[in-house]
């Protein structure tokens, strides 16, 4: 029965994955005319360094999944690890400002990028400054107030997000939508540990 469960979602996840990357087939309507690996900010740019825990659900029409996200920060690199509800990993990102390297635990459809889901990690947890100062260039305003930032071009919004904080710098809740691909990001931080460690917590 408990391997049954297991398979089960694990089709509700690759059906999650699936679904992110077919909304970028049905919807063209890249954020810029460049792929993501050049939109990412360098590691040593980020707000803080340290780990995060977090829970991520993905919501895209009828799909509702929820998955684990475990992210090292440190001047050098970003490394996010994906796990499915049971604490099985599905994949590992690292970036070190020059290449994105993406490690599959379970076979992924080949039209997903999963840095995507870095790019928006970053434009909800960059400073306002250093986000202005990368996409600028590229015809991008980051405008943020209070607890919203939103990032628009000419032809209109492109991605809101909707931040809460407890205390600290950051956010406990927040929520993303990505208005061309039609997608939303619901963010909850279980953990967070923003003093750089001796050694990479994750990397070990």
């Amino acid at each position: 029965m408990n391997r049954l469960i297991f398979v089960v979602r694990k089709v509700a996840l690759f059906a999650c994955l699936l679904s992110l990357s077919a909304c970028s087939l049905l919807q063209p309507k890249p954020l810029v005319s460049r792929p993501i690996e050049q939109l990412l900010l360098a590691p040593n740019s980020a707000p803080y360094y340290g780990y995060l825990t977090q829970s991520v659900r993905f919501r895209y029409g009828d799909i509702d999944q929820s998955l684990l996200f475990q992210t090292e920060l440190t001047p050098s690199h970003i490394l996010m690890i994906a796990l499915d509800p049971l604490g099985v990993p599905l994949f590992e990102l690292r970036w070190d400002g020059e290449k994105a390297d993406v490690i599959e635990r379970i076979p992924l459809d080949k039209r997903l990028d999963v840095r995507r889901i870095l790019l928006d990690f970053q434009f909800s947890l960059w400073q306002q400054q250093d986000l202005a100062l990368h996409f600028a260039p590229l015809g991008l305003q980051i405008t943020t107030s209070a607890q919203k930032r939103v990032i628009s071009s000419s032809s209109g919004e492109h991605i809101s997000i909707n931040s809460s904080y407890n205390s600290g710098q950051v956010p406990t809740q927040l929520s993303l939508i990505q208005h061309d691909l039609g997608y939303q990001l619901d963010i909850e931080t279980i953990e967070a540990d923003i003093e750089q460690p001796t050694t990479p917590i994750l990397s070990q």
